[in-house]
């Protein structure tokens, strides 16, 4: 119930966020058109935007994607694993993790729904002298 609250307030300042860009590019463009000097408005326009890009980018890691991790001996999948992961960099790396924790050498594949992510080769393992 949390995550769905805090996805929602990630929404609302998502679109909170958006509507303030719009409405500066709005008063930069009147000030232009009646030749006043629009540097502070400027400004102002530049710092939401940055703070509709950080709004936007929390919203991603909220709500977090769904991948899945095929775990392959050759052409047989042996094992699925999925995750809720933010974007595909952090997706490779928690199936990395996974990979590297398996005792035998396994290749595997990254999908995010329909797409292919990356596939991730074998791993040279050293045995311990």
């Amino acid at each position: 119930m949390q995550r769905l609250l805090d996805a929602s307030l990630a929404v609302l300042r998502v679109l909170r966020a958006e509507a303030a860009v719009v409405g500066q590019r709005d008063i930069v463009r009147r000030l232009k058109a009646a030749r006043l000097s629009t540097e502070a408005a400027e400004n102002l326009l530049r710092t939401l935007t940055e703070s509709l890009g950080l709004a936007k980018e929390h919203l991603g890691l909220v709500t977090g994607v769904m991948h899945r991790c095929h775990l392959m001996s050759g052409d047989q999948i042996e094992d699925v694993h999925f995750y809720e992961c933010a974007d595909d960099a952090a997706a490779i790396l928690q199936f990395t993790i996974l990979l590297d924790s398996k005792p035998i050498d396994l290749e595997a594949e990254i999908w995010c729904g329909t797409r292919l992510v990356t596939r991730i080769p074998k791993r040279r393992r050293f045995s311990k002298k």
